[in-house]
């Protein structure tokens, strides 16, 4: 249990960023509105990779109004998605035990590798859009069919819950393999960096660590809203269209899914945008989905998560944010002292407001705590007594911090 996992996240937030990401194999992709960046935990240390963005919808306009952008953002995200998975396998750490076998070697003689590797982005992109079709649309139209329902709102009723069902079996699933457990993590990590640039607090690992899990712009929210589109155009459609067809109800699913995933994606815009009664009540289901895809990240994967943040802030934002960093690093300045006064005395506060839980689980000791916070009292010191008598003190008293010979004068 980290520090601070009992006290309540601060989900206050000053402003919406489209800034948005994917959880990677030890890593995150982080995706701004100029470029993108893959920052990936290696057995040597971050491993990142800058790209600067080329939005089809530069060259094509239209490909950018309303609707249309978003089947082509979907396509766009899940190309670039698989790449930086392959990326990011690359430097997971192999299996000495397993030999490649004659195709990997077939290929690896005969096919260039930046051939090889556009050649398998596509076919995965490909394949999973195959599955996807299969598991979404035909699964459910045959399954549904066998009810032989007389009207077409029951037929389309029974079709959404198949669906439904499959894509709770299938998140589930995932969520009980170790590997895409490790995955959620950095899925975490990515929504908390998130919510802590929002609210426009220092991209720190303390900062992170308290932020909500759960985002409304989250892929997981997406895909669910998917669904309850395709329910509710199929229920119009349908009402029109000979229903009882199979092959017939799948190619309208086809040609549905341009616009369901369009008014998908402005949907989860909007709700990404605003913060409101409204819009809580209509992300809050695909939210309470994200507690099978999203998991409390260790401070590791919230160093990635931050540092893919950092290097895809626009230029400008970007040195502001890095100049304001290095000031708040070198604690040179009263502000930048203050500064590390109040992000240290932060988690004091929080462990005391779990009755220090947290401190006695771990058995951490006053020394530790108190060789943590030894410059603290430069920002503030009159800040410092006070949390020292207020929230450490007293856990001490109480056995929560297991207390060890101090020199209590040098608390400042």
């Amino acid at each position: 249990m980290s520090k601070t996992e009992s006290a309540k996240p601060d989900t206050s937030v000053s402003f919406r960023t489209s800034i948005g990401g994917q959880a990677l194999i030890e890593g995150i992709l982080m995706r701004g509105p100029e470029k993108q960046a893959i920052v990936v935990r290696s057995p040597e240390g971050l491993v990142t990779k800058v790209e600067e963005l080329t939005l089809i919808k530069d060259k094509y306009p239209i490909l950018g109004w309303p609707i249309i952008r978003g089947a082509v953002t979907f396509l766009d995200s899940m190309v670039r998605g698989v790449k930086a998975l392959m990326f990011s396998a690359d430097y997971y750490p192999e299996d000495e035990n397993v030999q490649p076998s004659k195709l990997d070697k077939w290929l690896e003689e005969h096919v260039p590798a930046e051939k090889l590797q556009s050649v398998l982005v596509w076919v995965s992109v490909i394949l999973s859009l195959g599955l996807t079709l299969l598991l979404f649309m035909l699964l459910p139209t045959f399954i549904a069919g066998l009810f032989h329902a007389r009207h077409a709102a029951v037929h389309n009723l029974i079709e959404g819950a198949v669906k439904i069902a499959i894509f709770l079996g299938y998140l589930i699933l995932c969520s009980r393999q170790k590997d895409v457990r490790r995955v959620f993590c950095y899925h975490g990590a990515e929504h908390k960096t998130i919510f802590c640039y929002e609210a426009g607090l220092p991209l720190t690992v303390e900062n992170a660590r308290i932020q909500p899990k759960h985002h409304p712009r989250c892929g997981t929210s997406f895909l669910f809203v998917v669904i309850v589109v395709s329910i509710l155009c199929s229920s119009i459609v349908f009402s029109y269209v000979n229903w009882q067809n199979l092959w017939v109800r799948v190619a309208m699913h086809l040609l549905l899914l341009i616009p369901v995933v369009g008014v998908t994606y402005e949907f989860n815009r909007f709700v990404g945008r605003h913060d409101n009664a409204v819009t809580r009540a209509l992300s809050a289901p695909g939210m309470w989905l994200q507690n099978f895809t999203t998991n409390e990240p260790d401070d590791s994967m919230l160093e990635v998560a931050i540092e893919a943040l950092k290097l895809v802030l626009p230029e400008e934002q970007g040195k502001a944010l890095r100049a304001l960093w290095e000031e708040f690093e070198a604690r040179e300045t009263p502000e930048a002292k203050f500064a590390r006064t109040m992000d240290n005395i932060q988690p004091l506060m929080l462990n005391a407001t779990t009755d220090g839980k947290a401190w006695e689980e771990h058995g951490v000791h006053l020394s530790q705590v108190l060789g943590r916070n030894e410059r603290t009292a430069e920002g503030s010191e009159v800040l410092w007594k006070y949390a020292y008598e207020t929230f450490i003190r007293p856990n001490v008293e109480k056995g929560r911090l297991q207390e060890d010979d101090i020199e209590e004068d040098s608390l400042g």
